[in-house]
């Protein structure tokens, strides 16, 4: 809570102090403009997108490149930056199997080696994000949200409300609660809803 990030859409970012307003490290040179910027628990690292993911030293701004997908768009990384997550989707369905060959992976995102996967009809969902503690996945089913297991593929908690998939979403701090929003407020009687992820009410 003492410093802020930001990126420009030239690709380089800055770290500086809230209260000073002083930057507080030299600025990191990613290859293009940054997204998704957060720091790690300990406030030592930030990751971002630029393209694939990215990493920080907060104190050198010494850079580190995670991922080697190429252009991985809205492919989420995990916590501590050691894994990626997404749904694949194969051709050559067999009539009749209810297994339509399609799968969930949670990769390496240093080697790029599948580490758990499973049926994409299990885990299926318009975007994902992993929890807070790094053991589950997040991901809207139409309008509810669910949290999984992404080790065993079992389902934790679904979290119904929303008329249709919140394309925003955010954790808490301490990784209590997921605050999630839609841009449609037309659509939705309350577009902004917060959550416990535990229990799943809201």
């Amino acid at each position: 809570g003492k410093r802020v990030a930001y990126g420009t859409q030239a690709g380089p970012i800055g770290v500086f102090d809230i209260a000073t307003g002083k930057a507080v490290a030299p600025a990191a040179d990613p290859p293009d403009a940054v997204r998704w910027l957060r720091f790690t628990a300990d406030g030592k690292t930030l990751h971002g997108w630029a393209a694939d993911w990215y990493a920080w030293d907060v104190a050198t701004g010494r850079q580190a490149r995670l991922t080697d997908d190429g252009w991985n768009y809205g492919t989420p990384l995990s916590p501590d930056g050691r894994l990626t997550a997404r749904a694949v989707w194969f051709t050559g369905r067999r009539p009749g199997n209810p297994d339509d060959g399609t799968r969930f992976q949670v990769r390496d995102a240093k080697t790029g080696e599948v580490v758990h996967t499973h049926p994409a009809a299990r885990l299926r969902a318009g975007w994902y994000e992993f929890t807070p503690d790094g053991t589950g996945v997040v991901g809207p089913v139409d309008g509810t949200l669910k949290v999984w297991d992404f080790a065993t593929g079992a389902e934790r908690v679904a979290l119904a409300g929303h008329a249709k998939a919140p394309q925003f979403r955010a954790f808490s701090a301490d990784g209590a609660a997921l605050a999630t929003a839609s841009r449609d407020a037309g659509a939705e009687p309350f577009p902004l809803r917060v959550w416990d992820l535990k229990t799943g009410k809201e």
